[in-house]
C-alpha cells in the first residue's frame, strides 16, 4: 500500500513551476494576490521543510518530529521557516498538542508495559519518555515508511531503548497485534483518511491490538468555523494574519492532503464504533488539534450454568 502523507516521487523544481503555473492561472483571491502567493511560495522552497511540504502535500516521520520538538525562539534557522514553526496556528496546536501526548504518556509509564506507536514515525512520542524508574517494558514502532523505522531505530540506539524497542513495517489497518499491547498513542493518520469507514475501521484495529482497559492516545483536527459553523475554534488564541498566510501555504500552495476534519461529537462516535468507551477530550489553546484519550472496553463473561 502507498503512504498516503508522503512521497518521494517529485523533483523540487519542476514542482515549483508547476505550483507557479497554476496559481498564476487561478489568479488573485479574495483573501490573497497572486504575487503573494509566488512570494511565499519562493520563500518556501528556501529551506528543506518547505521544500519537503511543497513537494508532498504532507509531512513524514522525520518532519513531523523536527515540527513537534521545535523551540520557540531557537538561533539558526530561516525567517521563513520560523514563520511557519513559531506563527501558523495549526503548527502551534500541533506542538501543544505534542506536549499534552507526552504528559500523558509519561504519566501512564509503568512496569510491564507494552506501549506502541502507529504510526510511529522516528518514533520520539515513545523514547523520548523517561524510563529510569522502571526495567521491564517494550516498545512497539508500527509504521509502512521504511526511513522512518530506520530514523526510529537509530534513536533508539541513541536513548539507550533499542533493548526495549521492537519496529515493524506494516500498514496500520493491517495490524497483527492482538491484545498485546496495554498503551497505543496515534497522531495524524486519520486527518489524512477522507473515508469515514476507513477511519473506523482503523481504530477497530488500534481496539483488537490493546489488551482489555488499554488505554488509547490519539487526536483530530477540528474544521475551520468557514466549513462548520460548530466549530470549536478559539480565535483569541488565533493570530488572523498568521491564520490567513498559513491557509495560503497549505491550501494554496501545498494543497495539503491533511485535509480531513471532524467535530468533537462524530469523533467521538467513531471511538464508540469500534469499541472504546471512557473517552475525553483535551484542546489546545486554539482548540485546533484535541487529543484524546479513551479505553478499551473490558470483555464481560456470563457465567456457566
Amino acid at each position: 500500500m502507498a503512504l498516503i502523507s508522503h512521497s518521494y516521487d517529485n523533483e523540487l523544481k519542476s514542482k515549483i513551476a508547476e505550483t507557479k503555473e497554476r496559481l498564476i492561472s487561478e489568479g488573485d483571491k479574495d483573501y490573497t494576490t497572486v504575487a503573494e502567493e509566488l512570494s511565499l511560495l519562493e520563500r518556501m522552497s528556501k529551506h528543506s521543510l518547505g521544500q519537503f511540504l511543497i513537494l508532498n502535500g504532507g509531512i513524514n516521520g522525520f518532519w513531523t518530529d523536527y515540527i513537534v520538538n521545535h523551540e520557540h525562539g531557537r538561533n539558526k534557522i530561516p525567517n521563513s521557516e520560523r514563520l511557519l514553526l513559531e506563527n501558523f496556528p495549526s503548527i502551534i496546536a500541533t506542538q501543544q498538542r505534542g506536549k499534552i501526548f507526552q504528559k500523558i504518556l509519561q504519566d501512564n509509564v509503568s512496569d510491564r508495559a507494552v506501549m506502541a506507536s502507529i504510526p510511529c514515525g522516528v518514533m520520539g512520542d515513545l523514547l523520548n519518555l523517561d524510563f529510569s524508574q522502571i526495567n521491564d517494558f517494550k516498545l512497539i514502532g508500527v509504521d509502512l515508511d521504511e526511513e522512518s523505522l530506520t530514523l526510529a531505530e537509530e534513536k533508539a540506539i541513541a536513548n539507550r531503548l533499542i533493548g526495549h524497542s521492537e519496529f515493524k513495517l506494516s500498514n496500520a489497518w493491517d495490524l497483527d497485534l492482538k491484545e498485546e499491547v496495554d498503551i497505543l498513542t496515534s497522531n495524524g493518520l486519520n486527518i489524512y483518511e477522507p473515508n469515514a469507514d476507513r477511519v473506523v475501521k482503523l481504530y477497530q484495529g488500534f481496539h483488537d491490538a490493546l489488551k482489555d482497559n488499554g488505554l488509547l492516545i490519539t487526536s483530530f483536527l477540528t474544521p475551520h468555523p468557514a466549513i462548520d459553523k460548530s466549530s470549536p475554534w478559539n480565535f483569541e488564541a488565533i493570530d488572523s494574519e498568521c491564520l490567513r498566510q498559513q491557509r495560503v501555504v497549505f491550501a494554496d500552495i501545498m494543497q495539503a492532503k491533511w485535509q480531513c476534519f471532524m467535530s468533537e461529537s462524530k469523533f467521538r462516535n467513531v471511538l464508540e464504533k469500534a469499541g472504546f468507551e471512557k473517552i475525553e477530550v483535551e484542546y489546545d489553546k486554539a482548540r485546533i488539534f484535541p487529543t484524546v484519550t479513551a479505553r478499551k472496553k473490558p470483555h464481560t463473561y456470563s457465567a456457566e450454568i
